[in-house]
């Protein structure tokens, strides 16, 4: 817990009046994630923006780059994707220039989520495929993962259904070991369904049972009753009525 998780908004707003620097760029950075978790994305957007002020003036360069980083997020979800997106282009240079495998990784796959919702499907695989070998290179097995799903997820779309097979078949590698049940789960339903649009139906029943067998761990409601309409489709196009 940092100092400030106890500090209520008008504290850290005296704390942020009477400090320069780095600290101060840490306040506004808290400040941030307080309207940000509130949902107030206009107010944590004016914040990222002075912290990336602060941080710039005081040289402190990684700092620079992840108050850009969350300038965007702001923007994303305010649903303002391409100003998003120009924040994050914004963060490039300094995050490659002295930032970590990790800060960048978050960077590409917080972008790719911008440029997919902005539908430019090209530059979002681009993303989630740069993404993923990031994350994987800093061993951050399950933000690997979640950056492969997405990435078959849209190879599904556009019908590279060998592709996404292989994707899904990463994703599954990176959470065996790393993660729960219901992200393995999630991955062999998703190699499911592309081996049932590669016509390799067998394969996509035992992947189907697979995925019903560990979504039955899952407390929620829609895990189950989706993982058995997912084998119920498998087993009606095999003729298994």
């Amino acid at each position: 817990m940092s100092d400030f998780d106890e500090m209520t908004i008008d504290e850290l707003w005296t704390e942020m009046e009477s400090s320069d620097g780095f600290h101060k760029g840490q306040v506004l950075f808290a400040l941030f994630n307080r309207k940000y978790d509130a949902n107030d994305f206009g107010l944590a957007h004016v914040y990222a923006i002075q912290a990336s002020e602060v941080f710039k003036e005081s040289g402190h360069s990684r700092e620079y780059a992840m108050a850009l980083v969350y300038s965007g997020n702001a923007k994303h979800a305010q649903e303002n994707y391409v100003d998003a997106i120009a924040y994050y282009d914004q963060a490039g240079e300094p995050t490659i220039a002295y930032g970590e495998n990790e800060d960048l990784a978050i960077l590409q796959g917080n972008k790719a989520n911008s440029y997919l919702a902005a539908d430019l499907f090209h530059e979002a695989h681009d993303g989630y495929l740069a993404a993923e070998a990031l994350f994987a290179a800093a061993q951050i097995h399950v933000r690997a993962y979640a950056m492969a799903i997405e990435l078959g997820n849209l190879q599904m779309r556009f019908g590279q259904y060998d592709l996404a097979l292989e994707t899904y078949s990463r994703a599954r590698s990176y959470i065996v070991g790393h993660g729960d049940l219901i992200q393995v789960a999630t991955a062999e339903g998703r190699i499911s369904d592309a081996l049932l649009r590669l016509d390799r139906t067998d394969e996509a029943i035992a992947h189907a049972r697979e995925d019903l067998n560990m979504s039955k761990t899952c407390p929620c409601p829609r895990c189950v009753p989706d993982a058995h309409l997912r084998l119920g489709k498998c087993l009606v196009k095999a003729g298994q009525v």
